[in-house]
């Protein structure tokens, strides 16, 4: 798979403003059909949309995907944004930019809330799972935060760790969505 550009650099940037959106184009240049599987950014700074994924590229054809660079504070930036194939390496840009401006508050304030306290799923049959319930965790603090796991607490659910890398940002809103499943005793 062919990714043009290999690398962007936004410069200087105003603090909490958006840059103008750069393309990144994937061309499959194999003899065989490409799935791209995965589109993501090791840094929150630097916003990956493009489309809907998995996405699969015939011989020839090519997928546009737009990045914006928006600091957060006057730092430097460097990262990289990876796109993964179900057959072959990961393929990455590096990223680069500069945040410009006053510096953030030295307090910074941490206030993240959930859409609720608790989940009911009710009575469950053994080896059957409940129906699905989305819980939204929101950011309405003054800075970023980076949300790598996520535990669940009761009787069913002592094995339910979700892993991630999430960042969210002031204002944004990260969903997940949760399902009982009730093994045997013993499983």
């Amino acid at each position: 798979m062919g990714v043009n550009p290999s690398s962007l650099n936004f410069g200087a940037v105003s603090v909490n403003t958006a840059s103008s959106r750069s393309v990144i184009t994937l061309t499959n240049h194999g003899t065989h059909k490409l799935t791209i599987q995965q589109a993501s950014s090791n840094l929150p700074e630097f916003i990956l949309t493009g489309p809907s994924l998995p996405l699969t590229l015939r011989n020839g054809q090519t997928a546009s995907f737009q990045v914006v660079f928006e600091p957060d504070s006057a730092n430097s930036f460097s990262g990289s944004l990876s796109f993964m194939t179900m057959s072959g390496p990961i393929n990455t840009v590096l990223v680069s930019g500069a945040g410009v401006g006053p510096q953030p508050s030295p307090t910074q304030k941490y206030l993240l809330s959930t859409s609720t306290n608790s989940l009911s799923f009710g009575d469950v049959i053994v080896g059957s799972a409940s129906g699905a319930q989305t819980v939204a965790l929101t950011n309405s603090g003054n800075s970023s935060v980076t949300v790598s796991q996520v535990n669940t607490t009761g009787r069913a659910s002592a094995s339910a760790v979700f892993r991630c890398r999430s960042a969210l940002r002031l204002g944004r809103v990260l969903r997940w969505v949760l399902d009982s499943l009730q093994r045997p005793q013993g499983a």
